[in-house]
């Protein structure tokens, strides 16, 4: 509900927009984090592009976010439990947490 200077509003950093890439890449890969039936191989897919996302832009929570989500899904569940607390860290300095990782 806050109003925002158009002045406070700067450009998304090249590396966040490179990280985006492999992130998209991560989410659609078959049978991958969306699909509709993940197999094991499309999630193994998933997180390396997620990975590589991470890799490209420490700092983009959506990536790290969603790295957490498909390493839950392999059955990583201390990895993902990391992952989740530096996603929400993340999101905690952008002003916003997502539903699934409020505490």
């Amino acid at each position: 509900g806050a109003s925002v200077s158009s002045r406070a509003i700067g450009d998304l950093p090249v590396d966040f927009l490179r990280s985006q890439f492999e992130f998209y890449r991560g989410e659609r890969a078959p049978g991958g984090l969306v699909a509709a039936r993940p197999t094991r191989e499309g999630l193994a897919s998933s997180a390396a592009h997620l990975r590589r996302s991470v890799n490209l832009c420490r700092r983009n929570p959506l990536a790290v976010y969603s790295l957490a989500r498909t390493l839950e899904l392999l059955g990583d569940t201390a990895g993902a439990s990391r992952t989740k607390d530096r996603a929400r860290r993340l999101y905690r300095e952008a002003g916003w947490v997502p539903s699934g990782l409020q505490v």
